[in-house]
């Protein structure tokens, strides 16, 4: 792709209950191998495991491509079980979200998925009053954006509208 200038990376991820059923993908060890119990069947990665392996992927990826300067990342959850995103949703550094993934790989999933709030957080995000994080990392309001919502299916709570989003 012939993208100049800053990416604005975001990852929207579902931490609701069902996240935590088989993904059907084999987990590998560190070598990448694939990995098997005492009886020798496969061991498989939950959808919550699966998701996480592959937004840093996307963030190893994304900064492959475009040098880790202009790559600013935004890492959100969600669930209806979660009074707080956990990721707390403000950009940073690729380095900085790879060190906040390592820190969330113990949590579990919780809740329903409430499609409405998650939505509505990540346009948040994007406003210009949003624009700096703690650490002080700009997010460009004129870059190019890539916004990946990771999710095994409809949402199981909502804020009771079936309208759109308003206000964005």
């Amino acid at each position: 792709t012939n993208v100049t200038g800053q990416i604005n990376l975001m990852i929207v991820l579902d931490r609701s209950m069902s996240m935590s059923a088989s993904s059907g993908i084999q987990k590998l060890d560190a070598n990448g191998q694939p990995v098997v119990d005492a009886a020798g069947n496969p061991v498989y990665m939950t959808r919550f495991e699966a998701s996480q392996a592959a937004t840093i992927k996307l963030i190893n990826d994304y900064t492959a491509q475009y040098g880790a300067a202009n790559v600013k990342v935004n890492l959100m959850d969600f669930s209806s079980g979660t009074a707080t995103k956990y990721l707390l949703g403000y950009w940073m550094t690729p380095a900085q979200a790879l060190a906040k993934m390592a820190t969330y790989a113990g949590l579990s999933p919780l809740g329903g998925s409430n499609y409405d709030t998650a939505l509505a957080d990540a346009m948040a995000a994007f406003d210009a009053t949003n624009m700096f994080a703690p650490q002080g990392v700009k997010f460009a309001n004129a870059a190019n954006n890539a916004i990946y919502f990771l999710s095994d299916g409809l949402p199981t709570a909502g804020n009771g509208g079936t309208g759109s989003l308003t206000g964005f």
